[in-house]
């Protein structure tokens, strides 16, 4: 990814809920689905639907190591569709033998690419 001019994202230091630890739980967090990653070049959003990895955020700017970034004008809105249809079948029919937990991992990443998608 091109380096960002800004990347809007949570400061434990703006929040007078947040516990003295949450940079920590931050910088380890994990998300197994997907997370939809807005960033500024140039003045101009950019959106990125990003798949299976790890995300780190700190006070000046977040990483992100992920098996999957797609972005959002290279998303095929059909391809998406059809899959979140597929997810959504396999996670209401046990017949088809799918583990519920990836059914619904599917449904996630389907559901972010198309979010991601009509942004463009």
């Amino acid at each position: 990814m091109p380096h960002s001019d800004s990347l809007p994202a949570p400061s434990h230091r703006n929040s007078p809920r947040s516990p003295a630890h949450l940079p920590l739980l931050l910088a380890a967090l994990t998300f197994l689905a997907a997370l939809i990653v807005t960033y500024v070049v140039a003045g101009k959003k950019h959106y990125l639907s990003v798949h299976n990895g790890f995300v780190e955020v700190l006070d000046d700017h977040v990483r992100v190591l992920a098996d999957i970034a797609e972005r959002a004008e290279e998303i095929d809105i059909e391809r998406a569709k059809a899959a979140l249809q597929r997810s959504q079948d396999q996670a209401i029919n046990p017949a088809l033998g799918v583990d519920p937990a990836e059914a619904l991992a599917a449904t996630m990443r389907a559901e972010a690419r198309l979010a991601t998608a009509e942004k463009k």
